[in-house]
């Protein structure tokens, strides 16, 4: 992948299946930040448009019509989802190498945190939020496929897709003219969806259910493992994180650390602020009741 965009912007929805297969999900990231790209661009078809959106990222698909429905269905089904910001190097580097579990964590991780502060410098979390920034699915519209139990087969190589699997429009075409897979209707095809699932992982195009994300959320959320991912985020991917004996922690990639030393006192003296300020109200309430001026 050799463009000239430095960044990718999604929706951190698409990786809540990362642990399942990492090439496939971040090929979904590059297909849908493609084709908002191509919505931008005024000239040509949205074929042509979509080629020229790939080349800016350094990415080259071969059908270029499925990838067009399946990044309008992400659309459609991540509708509320938050956006996040990640360098290209970084997907460069995930999609191409091997990582370890650990690794991809700390990536998911970084996505998490970053979802979390958004557009402002910094933000206060703590690590169940973070932990459920990780592997929930917020911001996800279950109910668009969900709903429906026929698929055409443009539908049904997007359905394949979105849930791990990987076919393109030619196999699911030969598999119905073979009668491979099984079809309610030829003209137009409609295939069922519990036919589609039984034949997508018969042949390997689609994998059933996979556990790792149960796994890896398990293990993140013991204390060890998740102090040993925010500490490497410190130390390699720019985080920094301050905490005070307090509840909470405050992350930032903008601010220095001694920013975030300085918002944490200020936070404090607001709250020790307002606590003072409660208790003069309730004595001032108690010498009126005590005195019958209220």
């Amino acid at each position: 992948m050799e463009g000239t965009a430095s960044y990718m912007n999604f929706p951190i929805a698409l990786l809540w299946k990362i642990f399942t297969d990492v090439e496939e999900t971040l090929e979904r990231v590059i297909n849908f930040v493609a084709y908002k790209q191509a919505l931008k661009l005024q000239y040509g078809s949205i074929y042509e448009r979509m080629d020229e959106a790939c080349a800016f990222f350094g990415y080259y698909i071969s059908a270029p019509d499925v990838h067009i429905d399946f990044a309008e269905e992400i659309i459609r089904r991540t509708p509320t989802s938050p956006y996040i910001n990640v360098s290209i190097n970084v997907i460069r580097d995930f999609y191409f190498d091997s990582k370890t579990d650990f690794e991809v964590a700390c990536l998911l991780g970084f996505c998490a945190i970053k979802s979390i502060i958004g557009n402002k410098k910094y933000a206060k979390t703590n690590k169940a939020f973070i932990l459920e920034r990780m592997f929930g699915d917020q911001g996800i519209d279950h109910d668009t496929y969900e709903a429906m139990d026929i698929f055409n087969v443009r539908n049904a190589v997007a359905y394949v897709n979105w849930n791990g699997g990987k076919v393109t429009m030619k196999q699911v075409e030969e598999a119905v003219a073979s009668g491979q897979l099984s079809v309610s209707h030829t003209e137009p095809v409609r295939i069922k969806k519990c036919n589609l699932r039984a034949w997508a992982v018969k042949q390997g195009f689609m994998p059933e259910y996979s556990n790792k994300s149960v796994e890896m959320r398990t293990l993140l959320s013991g204390r060890y493992q998740m102090d040993k991912m925010l500490y490497k985020l410190q130390t390699s991917w720019g985080l920094r994180l301050y905490s005070d004996h307090s509840r909470g922690f405050y992350v930032s990639f903008k601010l220095t650390l001694e920013d975030l030393v300085e918002i944490s006192l200020n936070d404090k003296v607001k709250v020790k602020m307002k606590y003072l300020a409660e208790e003069k109200r309730k004595a001032k309430e108690y010498v009126y009741r005590r005195n019958r001026l209220a």
